[in-house]
């Protein structure tokens, strides 16, 4: 994680509650401009940490956004080895998406 304060964690109380907290909102979809809102921020300047791949808001946003699509993928694993067919559709769906997009980035990037 970063070493730099943004001055809005300055009146945080507890910084490790609040990374806690935009990872649980991010996990909730909840956008960058519904969280400064949630906190009382300026609205831009949290968007601007959210984009900004280096900073402990941008990295727990998208640890939170991560976590619900791990859970959701692991719920439909779950359904689909328990023989529920729609489940099973999607997920095999799902699965050739992820890895075309696997193979696109491997051409595009050279790297997985």
């Amino acid at each position: 994680m970063t070493n730099h304060k943004p001055e809005f964690l300055a009146v945080v109380s507890d910084i490790k509650d609040c990374i806690e907290t935009v990872t649980n909102l991010a996990a909730y979809k909840y956008t960058p401009r519904e969280i400064a809102i949630y906190f009382g921020i300026d609205i831009m300047q949290f968007k601007e940490l959210c984009w900004d791949k280096t900073s402990d808001i941008s990295k727990a946003y998208d640890r939170g956004f991560l976590i619900a699509k791990a859970e959701i993928s692991m719920a439909s694993l779950n359904s689909a080895k328990g023989g529920n067919v729609s489940q099973i559709v999607l997920f095999n769906k799902d699965m050739k998406q992820k890895q075309f997009d696997l193979l696109k980035d491997k051409l595009l990037n050279g790297k997985f």
